[in-house]
């Protein structure tokens, strides 16, 4: 019983070692699915600053290639086609 318990605590003590500080996640629409971007990084300010500047590279990409919005490239394109 004393040796179970010992590994138990040596596996918590490990776990809350690997844990990462820095982690950060976000799920976003984008492009008419789900998005969702997970960081690991030295710090959570870190970790969002990059998750949010792949959230706007994704973003970027919806409004250059989406057959919806009207202002897309795609979309004038299509538009001026004839």
């Amino acid at each position: 019983m004393k040796r179970s318990c010992s590994v138990i605590l040596l596996l918590a003590m490990l776990a809350s070692a690997c844990s990462k500080p820095g982690t950060a996640q976000k799920t976003e629409t984008i492009m008419g699915t789900q998005v969702s971007i997970t960081v690991a990084a030295a710090s959570r300010d870190e970790a969002e600053s990059a998750i949010e500047a792949g959230m706007a590279e994704f973003r970027r990409f919806d409004a250059m290639m989406s057959l919806y919005k009207d202002t897309s490239e795609i979309s004038r394109v299509n538009l001026a086609a004839g």
